[in-house]
């Protein structure tokens, strides 16, 4: 993205606001262990995508609510940056290029046909990228990069939802937390979105035979190899 892309200009003002931690609530309260159908989640990896799968066909998924994770752990500061961005876009609303609002949706899975829950971070638009916004703390963008597959399938989902090909993500360096200035972010917009997603699951399909008898299973048999 271009250094001067509006979506940018607006995270910066975003980012040279104070930090008001009175201003922060907890945007997680609870969620479904496996709810009924599938989610953006599940088709991170080949294997969390079976895991969810065989649960499913169990019918071993049971309803639970989260508490707050650690003080601390990766989860924790992910989450506290996610909340203090939410707290800083109500307070100086309206923007025009970026929200942090959730974006809940189910859609239709482009290759299965089945329908798929997806909860984007927020939204952005501008004359280089329209689409989701997803929220991401790494130890490093190194880190970020050996991870990035997983992401991009979620990603992908919650543009489907949206009716958009591309999508924004938005990466926080965690070592940067504790420093008197705002955390250094990364900003990548990603294009393409449909066929990565679908050519990675065909993918996952031709090589693995249990997932491809799973997929099966799900959609009556109407998933394309």
């Amino acid at each position: 993205m271009p250094d001067d892309d509006p979506i940018l200009e607006e995270l910066r003002v975003l980012l040279e606001m104070p930090r008001d931690f009175d201003g922060v609530q907890f945007r997680i309260r609870g969620f479904l262990a496996g709810r009924s159908g599938l989610c953006a989640g599940d088709f991170k990896t080949r294997g969390r995508l079976k895991g969810s799968l065989k649960a499913e066909a169990s019918g071993a998924k049971v309803e639970f609510i989260r508490p707050p994770p650690p003080v601390n752990s990766p989860s924790a500061e992910g989450q506290l940056i996610e909340q203090e961005l939410a707290a800083r876009t109500a307070a100086v609303q309206p923007l025009d290029h970026l929200s942090m609002a959730k974006v809940r949706a189910t859609t239709s899975h482009p290759l299965l046909g089945v329908e798929v829950n997806s909860s984007s971070d927020g939204s952005v638009a501008s004359g280089h990228v329209r689409g989701p916004l997803e929220l991401k703390t790494h130890a490093s963008l190194a880190d970020a990069g050996e991870k990035s597959r997983a992401v991009l399938q979620q990603l992908s989902i919650q543009a489907f939802a949206a009716g958009v090909d591309e999508g924004l993500l938005l990466i926080a360096e965690r070592p940067q937390l504790e420093a008197v200035a705002s955390p250094r972010f990364t900003a990548v917009a990603v294009s393409g979105l449909l066929d990565y997603h679908v050519g990675t699951l065909q993918h996952w399909i031709s090589i693995d035979e249990e997932l491809a008898a799973l997929l099966s299973d799900l959609t009556g048999g109407e998933a394309d190899e």
